[in-house]
């Protein structure tokens, strides 16, 4: 087992592990929970192209209001 911690040498590598880990934990949620992503604006309001800012939100999101995430 190695002891020393991992220090960063630029901020392009700080960024690339962020963004790593930022995609790790949004497909776990799509893929290990029963939350679905849709982007915002959403496709119909933004002439059919993908939004900027992705969310996520329970699949019985219509059904089940006191449990909404």
């Amino acid at each position: 087992m190695v002891d020393e911690i991992y220090k960063f040498t630029n901020q392009k590598e700080y960024d690339k592990l962020c963004e790593d880990i930022i995609n790790y934990i949004q497909e776990y949620l799509v893929l290990n929970t029963e939350m679905k992503e849709d982007w915002v604006p959403l496709a119909d309001d933004n002439g059919g192209q993908k939004g900027a800012n992705n969310i996520f939100y329970s699949s019985n999101q219509y059904t089940n209001y006191r449990e909404l995430l």
